[in-house]
């Protein structure tokens, strides 16, 4: 009977570098087979070659390392672009000078005199007055008044209200405020009353012209920011010194002379709240300007030059935009700000304040270009509109509220189908609306028609 063979086991000795992290694996001075188990590497058995010769190595376990993420290399200074430098006209859609649609040659030279003549046929000759009226108590406007700030607030308050609920907000402020005594908004708002106060008082005196919370934080906001802007000028006027706001850093320039320097000094001195150096401005830098004040928009802006600044600015409210998209001098889908960059290239200036002024009336009176345009009423067909051979009337057709009225098939004589025009309700219900309460954002006319 052959002897029987032990095979001795290999005796395994840890590494020198075997320490792990989280005490895990060998240890120098407490080695452990468990914890490392080592790998057999079976070699192929060749007759030669003993049990004794087999090797075995410890595996070694380590922790893969941390991905370490490469700063980006930092962009050298560049100084801001005209793109970066207009972020304010970029989100109103607001390009001066350019229009949005090269393409469209419409409005022409020749259709600008036809609507302007057709519809100062039909509602009267409008001109642009020469001298500016005072501010009256009765009708906030859109901007009609000497003073620019004036003109700004009570512009503000026109909009996304009708007429009456703007002449509303205006006697409320009137009453809670008072009127100013001297410069050149003598007669108006005390609007330096308004700014000591605060906005649920502002809130409360104007909630009967709606959007009061809104408006009444726009306002205090624009009157804040324009006595902090000429506390700045006139800090640096006096001593030179400058201000750390970036934003006051345009405001740092001094007049051409001297004496322009004393007479602006005198000016701020007499009222803390004067926009004159918007006045002295290019009319688009100053309704870049004006667009820096919260709530001001295109719109308002356009009017404060047209009224108050007497700059030729073709200024689309909601009822221009509805016209000037049906007429085809802009194309359906262009929104206001779109309508008056366009508009404002292609409408000549000395037609701009007539149009501006007979769009809006035209656009409150004719039964069938109002906003609430009720198709095949009996009325529609006995009303009839000047500039119907010029306009297209197809976004109020797919309007939800105005559509089309019904159509019933029934049996004529003969067996021939004859369609007859049927108002739905809602459409009857309709007719029954006086346009200039539920119309939005629409100017004042300053004739008071």
């Amino acid at each position: 009977m052959p002897a029987v063979t032990r095979k001795r086991k290999a005796k395994i000795e840890p590494t020198e570098d075997v320490s792990l992290p989280h005490s895990l694996g060998w240890k120098p001075d407490v080695p452990s087979v468990e914890d490392t188990k080592p790998t057999r590497k079976r070699v192929k058995r060749s007759p030669d070659i003993k049990s004794e010769e087999l090797t075995y190595t410890p595996v070694k376990i380590s922790t893969p390392p941390k991905s370490v993420k490469t700063p980006r290399p930092s962009k050298p200074f560049e100084p801001p672009s005209l793109k970066s430098a207009s972020k304010k006209a970029i989100k109103y859609h607001f390009t001066p000078g350019i229009t949005p649609y090269p393409d469209n040659v419409m409005p022409t030279l020749e259709a600008c005199e036809e609507v302007n003549r057709v519809l100062s046929e039909a509602h009267g000759k409008v001109q642009a007055p020469k001298i500016i009226a005072t501010p009256s108590m009765k009708v906030a406007g859109c901007g009609q008044v000497p003073d620019l700030l004036d003109a700004l607030i009570r512009t503000r308050l026109s909009a996304t209200t009708s007429s009456t609920n703007a002449n509303r907000a205006l006697e409320g402020l009137q009453k809670a405020y008072g009127l100013q005594t001297s410069g050149s908004g003598k007669g108006s708002i005390n609007w330096d009353a308004v700014r000591r106060s605060n906005v649920p008082s502002i809130t409360e005196a104007i909630k009967r012209g709606g959007h009061q919370n809104v408006k009444a934080a726009d306002i205090k906001s624009i009157l804040d920011t324009v006595f902090e802007q000429n506390v700045a000028r006139l800090d640096f006027l006096r001593h030179g010194t400058k201000s750390e706001d970036p934003e006051n850093a345009r405001l740092e320039q001094e007049p051409a002379s001297g004496e322009a320097r004393k007479a602006e000094i005198a000016q701020l001195e007499g009222n803390m709240l004067s926009l004159d150096r918007i006045m002295r401005m290019k009319p688009f830098e100053a309704m870049e300007e004006m667009m820096k004040f919260k709530g001001i928009g295109v719109k308002t802006s356009s009017c404060v030059l047209l009224f108050c600044m007497k700059v030729p600015s073709f200024a689309v409210d909601t009822h221009v935009w509805r016209l000037c998209r049906w007429l085809g001098w802009a194309p359906e889908k262009a929104n206001k700000d779109q309508t008056y960059s366009h508009c404002e290239v292609r409408v000549p200036d000395h037609l701009k304040y007539s149009l501006h002024q007979l769009l809006i009336m035209h656009g409150k009176r004719c039964y069938r270009c109002r906003s609430n345009t009720a198709w095949g009423t009996k009325k529609w067909e006995d009303m009839a509109c000047p500039i119907e051979h010029l306009v297209d009337r197809k976004e109020a057709k797919k309007r939800p509220g105005f559509v089309s009225p019904k159509k019933e098939d029934v049996e004529g004589k003969g067996g021939v189908k004859k369609t007859k025009r049927v108002a739905s309700k809602k459409a009857k219900r309709k007719v029954e609306f006086d346009s200039d309460e539920v119309s939005i954002e629409c100017c004042q006319n300053p004739l008071g028609q």
